[in-house]
């Protein structure tokens, strides 16, 4: 446990690396929800690929070689990083697992992934004729800001996860998900931009 967990009061290179890669035995169906988010995440990338593949914005050659490289080998020192705060709840274990991170990272990818697509459909409804103007610049509000109202809908349901296990021993790590959600979505979108 001492050199594949995160130790947050005392931090090794490979508890920040193997950490993410590791899961505690707190609570079999938080396990379980990553496994499934974890493949769901996964699936959703490879259909928002090939919705994007037809498109005007199809996802550049290489991209995923670089993004997933990135994600599996600086990702779990950035997300051990933002679990460090954890140090100062003392209700937190010293030792933690961070494999919600990725997940949450993966969760970030597709948010960056589809914006594309809400862009397009944003853009489209724009040009498009109803009865109600201000019915239609709300869905194209929305449709623009799919990804920054799916990342605050993330945050909230992490914080309020967390706050409902407070003071219980299946308190799950808000820093580990929050900082893996962000670095997936910054990571995707940025490299998007680069290639």
């Amino acid at each position: 446990q001492t050199y594949y967990w995160l130790n947050v009061s005392n931090p090794t290179i490979s508890g920040m690396f193997l950490s993410s890669y590791s899961h505690g035995l707190m609570d079999n169906s938080h396990i379980i929800w990553n496994i499934i988010g974890y493949l769901l995440s996964s699936v959703c990338i490879v259909i928002i690929w090939y919705l994007r593949e037809g498109t005007k914005s199809p996802i550049p050659k290489g991209y995923f070689l670089s993004l997933f490289g990135i994600l599996y080998l600086i990702g779990p020192f950035v997300i051990s990083v933002c679990s460090l705060p954890a140090v100062f709840l003392s209700s937190f274990p010293e030792h933690i697992a961070v494999f919600s991170g990725i997940v949450a990272a993966l969760f970030g990818v597709c948010i960056s992934l589809i914006y594309p697509i809400t862009s397009n459909i944003a853009k489209w409804l724009a040009n498009q004729k109803l009865e109600d103007e201000k019915v239609k610049k709300i869905i194209v509000f929305v449709c623009r800001n799919i990804p920054i109202i799916c990342i605050i809908c993330l945050i909230i349901g992490y914080i309020i996860d967390w706050g409902s296990a407070l003071g219980s021993s299946m308190q799950h790590n808000i820093f580990g998900h929050i900082g893996g959600l962000l670095f997936g979505f910054v990571t995707a979108y940025m490299l998007e931009w680069y290639l």
